[in-house]
């Protein structure tokens, strides 16, 4: 099937069409990984990690999709020179992060019925 595309797409990315899809993960480095959706377009593989060298307010950044090649060497497969979109990005993946940490620290508090 031939699709045509117009030779200029555009696509408008406001804060309600951008989602975020996030997994809590229980390793060092590594504390989740998620999927944006920007409008229709979903990239998966962002990673919410632990700085090595952390600041005052934060310890934790945003790390891009991103492919080891041969050499061992790093490449990115997200980039965006539009730095507002890019803070929307890393709002939205912390603000699902803290939303599911939440959750796990209220059914961790949950006490449980026996009934005798």
């Amino acid at each position: 099937m031939l699709v045509d595309i117009p030779k200029e797409l555009k696509i408008e990315i406001t804060t309600g069409n951008v989602r975020v899809n996030l997994k809590v993960l229980d390793e060092e480095k590594d504390k989740a990984i998620a999927t944006v959706w920007l409008g229709c377009i979903k990239l998966g593989g962002f990673r919410l990690r632990e700085s090595e060298h952390p600041t005052e307010d934060n310890n934790l950044w945003v790390a891009v999709p991103a492919y080891r090649s041969r050499s061992g060497k790093f490449h990115k497969i997200f980039w965006t020179d539009n730095k507002e979109l890019w803070q929307l990005i890393q709002d939205k993946i912390f603000e699902a992060y803290y939303q599911a940490l939440e959750k796990i620290q209220a059914k961790s508090n949950e006490i449980p019925v026996v009934e005798e």
